[in-house]
């Protein structure tokens, strides 16, 4: 297990949205930033996993978190092309006007 990975993380990059559900159910931090300040939903929307992003999303997990470089999930999903994972975020009330480092918008 990488140290500097939290349970949480390690489960959202691999996918396991059972183990995800489970971790959150119990208290974990949805909004504890890892590498590059990446929180478990950066790292969801980047992997276009809808079902976890929905987790943690209803878990408290903030939808507007921005990570080293000031992308939002929002804006992370409409470069990746994950729609879904798109529409999802601006449904939970992302903001469409935020703006990334280099003054960028999601849409």
């Amino acid at each position: 297990m990488d140290a500097d990975k939290s349970p949480l993380l390690i489960a959202v990059e691999n996918g396991y949205a059972d183990v995800v559900r489970l971790l959150v159910e119990r208290s974990a931090d949805c909004n504890a930033g890892g590498e590059a300040s990446k929180t478990p939903l950066c790292v969801a929307v980047e992997k276009g996993k809808t079902s976890i992003v929905r987790i943690l999303l209803d878990h408290g997990a903030a939808v507007d978190c921005t990570d080293a470089v000031r992308w939002s999930p929002l804006i992370v999903a409409v470069i990746y092309g994950h729609l879904e994972v798109a529409q999802l975020l601006i449904e939970r009330k992302a903001n469409v006007n935020t703006k990334c480092r280099e003054g960028r918008t999601p849409l």
